[in-house]
């Protein structure tokens, strides 16, 4: 059965967690530097004859990219160590959709509790994990997608559902994205997971013997 973590698991042996590269993440964060001074220098040259609003997008802008590259908690620099995900031989561990986010002045207990939580699911509720057009705010992208036996709860919470493909589901599957085309690219991500899948998918009874961390 899936379980949901009250935070990340710490899991030893064959362990598999993808992080975008160091080196991305510094390419995103020297790009934003350079913005931020292109956008200061232009606003330094035409600040006279600039309209309110342009100072106001100048003024936000600017230091916006500034303080984001050089931030050590910038959301680049949290990709690059946290991982997307956890695989193992007993399944797929996944941080809540939103657990990324700094959420400053958040003084609710409860919810920065909910924020840290993981979902455990075993191999066996995994199906046809694949590459597919997913939905996105900025059109589609490719994303690793699975079938997945959850609750409605547990896909609005871990996944992103909002799937293009048609392939047909077993009952009670649902067609959710885990995975987005960040690097490493979604390919590379599923030619893993289905390794592992392949090499460690058993039978309920056999990973009902174990417990996760």
């Amino acid at each position: 059965m899936n379980k949901i973590l009250p935070e990340m698991p710490h899991l030893t042996g064959d362990v598999y967690a993808p992080v975008m590269p160091m080196w991305f993440a510094n390419g995103l964060r020297l790009f934003a530097f350079l913005f931020s001074l292109g956008v200061a220098w232009v606003g330094y040259q035409n600040w006279s004859d600039m309209p309110t609003f342009a100072k106001i997008i100048v003024g936000v802008l600017a230091p916006a990219f500034f303080f984001s590259a050089l931030s050590a908690k910038n959301c680049w620099a949290t990709f690059s160590v946290n991982p997307f995900f956890l695989a193992n031989h007993l399944g797929m561990y996944f941080r809540r959709n939103d657990s990324l986010l700094y959420y400053i002045g958040n003084k609710n207990e409860h919810q920065k509790n909910v924020i840290k939580q993981w979902l455990f699911v075993p191999w066996q509720n995994i199906h046809h994990v694949r590459v597919a057009k997913v939905s996105t705010s900025d059109g589609y992208t490719d994303g690793a997608v699975f079938d997945v036996n959850a609750s409605d709860e547990e896909v609005s919470a871990f996944f992103d559902a909002d799937v293009k493909d048609k392939k047909p589901m077993q009952a009670g599957m649902k067609a959710v994205s885990f995975y987005l085309n960040f690097p490493p690219a979604a390919k590379k991500v599923v030619e893993r997971v289905q390794a592992m899948q392949l090499q460690y998918n058993r039978s309920p009874n056999q990973n009902s013997e174990e417990q996760t961390n």
